[in-house]
């Protein structure tokens, strides 16, 4: 299969997702349908009270069975979204969907045939029904699709979530119009066309592969993870894919199949799922289901006709459209922080100008071309409005709520979240009528407040998730700072970079150390004034007997090497005062080099974990590795300060009982090598780490470092 001209996104990966958001334009269809036919509607409820009780409904009755019909939707939601991260487990991320279509042709059904029946407790069951099909598409549709898109390409396609919604929002309200299907015979078809997306994504699914996430960290299949992955990709070089995988699944252990009540236990996770939480409710108490709902006739009441407010309202769906697929190219550029930022702002501007539209209508409304003014004023604010949704809160807290959550809490943390945004939608729904006529001609200044709280939360508390792996986004939260952004890039590229390390008891080591370093610089940044490193610039490092000789701040690095200008290193002898040499000369800017301290694994000293991850051209910088006395005397020889010529035994790789301490100055350490050795030393690709257990450190194979 040939991949198209955008990197990763190949034809069939695109097919899977075609498929999958069939489940969010069924989400989107089902959301503004009810809006058009709402008169023809009341109608018929008017009609069939009549027949049964012999008398004429009051008007208030009739907005509040209205309003049942409206707002049970969202109450079927809020079970299905729940039920979701049970769904997702039990039956897998595509099994899952294909048993929901089940209850989307179910829900269509009993809606088209409500008029047949001539009873609008068929609605409201039908309406609950598909509510409950949508709020499991909320949870596995995004799921689904976060897990099988490429980093790369991640934030891009999970923005289709939100353009298969706004597709499916635009097709019910062009299908609603009088000309169509918003006749009082028509309505009944336009609601049960809901079964067309169920029976297509039936028929589509089928094909589609499962989540290799799920297949390899959940149900531990790894073969037919590769071939998931091998038809996701159309490429056999998944390597890359499996072992990011792994590398989640050995940072996560701990947590798999978290339940929800340990998911809100958790102290790790309680920021990323407030955050979630927050996100879902800027969507929902922004206000935009109350246009979604009530446009036509907030249109109306400012002053349009009901046929100019029924097209605007299309119009509202068709702008929709056109700025999620604006936003799609720009989610994986400016991120999705930034963006959400831009719309909840731009929306609390505007929706400010809808409440001087309607304040303009009460006090000039005597004068028609005030009137007409402000009817144009309504029209185009409510507009901006939506166009500064889509943006952002349109698809972003479906997104970023996936990416927030590796595998383990990912499906309990999804149903707390879309629990919380159908509850949301529920209230909007079920309150807007009864704060519309408590508020008047301020309706929307609530959720003006709103939007100004969210902006200042995702301000100060939610992190940039773009082109970052779940395992580096999880790293965030570890260290208790959502937005050290510079932790949390190390932290993953440490363990991207020693993940293959054998034996696999390093791995534990270098994940503790990682999380202490990075603890112990959030308490000692500000007093140090690090800005460009992790421990650069900082000075000697509280370790073995925690004596802290002071900052030095020895500058013999740029300020993107990490370790490069630590100066003085009190391990053991604190009258060393040439640590840095023996670390990092500050020469390579994409090295990582991290002094730990004291990890207490039964070593007579400080334990230095030291993990040299430069590319190749930095490799061959002057100083990369230089004189680090962590290398094996084997192959081109060397003392272990300067370096030598390959690997110790000149064969590529070093045999695996191949090891050196080193103990000058008080120091015990060891390296490893997690790739084979180039025969040319000057291209050395080697990955060294120094974090085994003292009974360890024969086991791990060396390789010589290199230099130029």
């Amino acid at each position: 299969m040939a991949g198209l001209s955008i990197k990763g996104l190949t034809f069939f990966l695109t097919y899977a997702i075609f498929a999958a958001v069939l489940g969010m334009l069924q989400f989107g269809y089902n959301t503004g349908v009810i809006n058009a036919p709402e008169v023809n509607i009341e109608n018929f409820m008017k009609d069939v009270y009549k027949d049964r009780y012999g008398e004429d409904i009051s008007e208030e009755f009739i907005q509040q069975l209205y309003s049942v019909a409206v707002s049970i939707f969202a109450i079927g939601g809020m079970l299905g979204g729940f039920s979701g991260g049970w769904m997702a487990n039990r039956f897998g991320r595509k099994g899952g969907l294909l048993l929901n279509n089940v209850l989307g042709i179910t829900g269509a059904c009993l809606m088209g045939f409500t008029k047949m029946s001539h009873s609008y407790e068929i609605l409201f069951l039908g309406r609950f029904i598909i509510g409950v099909n949508c709020g499991l598409n909320t949870s596995l549709v995004p799921m689904y699709i976060s897990e099988i898109a490429p980093l790369n390409l991640r934030g891009g396609l999970g923005t289709v979530n939100q353009l298969a919604v706004t597709v499916g929002l635009l097709l019910s309200q062009v299908l609603g119009i009088e000309q169509i299907l918003g006749t009082n015979d028509g309505w009944p078809v336009l609601l049960g066309l809901a079964i067309c997306p169920a029976l297509l994504q039936l028929i589509l699914l089928p094909i589609c592969p499962e989540s290799p996430r799920y297949l390899l960290i959940t149900k531990q299949w790894e073969e037919e993870a590769r071939k998931a992955l091998r038809r996701l990709r159309a490429s056999n070089q998944v390597e890359e894919d499996i072992e990011e995988m792994r590398a989640e699944e050995r940072a996560q252990q701990s947590e798999s199949s978290i339940s929800t009540i340990e998911l809100i236990c958790s102290p790790t996770l309680r920021a990323p799922l407030i955050i979630g939480i927050v996100m879902q409710l800027s969507q929902q108490f922004s206000g935009i289901n109350a246009v979604f709902y009530y446009s036509t006739s907030l249109f109306m009441s400012s002053g349009l006709t009901e046929e100019s407010a029924k097209f605007a309202t299309i119009g509202i769906g068709a702008i929709m459209v056109v700025m999620t697929l604006v936003s799609i190219p720009l989610m994986d550029r400016t991120g999705r922080r930034t963006l959400h930022l831009y719309g909840l702002g731009g929306m609390f501007i505007f929706s400010i100008f809808i409440t001087i539209s309607f304040l303009i209508k009460e006090f000039f409304g005597y004068v028609q071309e005030m009137i007409d003014w402000m009817s144009y004023l309504s029209v185009v604010s409510t507009l901006a409005f939506v166009v500064f949704f889509a943006v952002g809160p349109g698809s972003i807290p479906w997104m970023i709520t996936a990416e927030l959550f590796s595998q383990g809490p990912r499906p309990s943390a999804m149903a707390i979240a879309v629990l919380v945004n159908w509850m949301a939608n529920f209230v909007v729904g079920i309150g807007f009528p009864s704060l519309k006529t408590a508020l008047e001609n301020y309706t929307f200044l609530p959720f003006s407040v709103f939007l100004a709280i969210f902006w200042i939360f995702t301000y100060k508390k939610v992190p940039e998730t773009k082109n970052k792996t779940f395992e580096e986004i999880l790293a965030l939260f570890r260290h208790g700072n959502g937005r050290n952004l510079r932790d949390s890039r190390l932290y993953g590229s440490m363990l991207n970079c020693v993940n293959n390390l054998e034996p696999q008891s390093m791995n534990s080591g270098i994940e503790r150390a990682a999380l202490m370093i990075s603890e112990e610089k959030t308490q000692h940044d500000s007093l140090f004034g690090t800005t460009g490193t992790l421990d650069g610039e900082m000075g000697p490092y509280p370790v073995g007997d925690g004596n802290l000789l002071g900052p030095t701040s020895r500058v013999f690095g740029t300020t993107g090497t990490l370790d490069g200008e630590m100066g003085p290193y009190p391990v053991g002898d604190s009258t060393n005062l040439l640590g840095t040499q023996y670390f990092s000369t500050g020469y390579g800017t994409e090295a990582l080099t991290i002094g730990s301290g004291r990890l207490n694994y039964g070593t007579t000293g400080p334990t230095v974990v030291s993990t040299t991850c430069s590319p190749m051209p930095k490799r061959r910088t002057p100083g990369v590795g230089r004189r680090a006395p962590l290398g094996a005397g084997g192959g081109g020889g060397g003392d272990g300060h300067e370096t030598g010529g390959g690997c110790s035994n000149g064969s590529g790789i070093a045999p695996r009982d191949s090891f050196r301490r080193h103990s000058a100055h008080g120091r015990i350490v060891c390296s490893a090598a997690s790739e084979r050795c180039s025969e040319n030393a000057r291209n050395t690709q080697m990955r060294t780490a120094t974090c085994a257990p003292h009974h360890h450190h024969q086991q791990v194979p060396v390789c010589q470092n290199t230099g130029p």
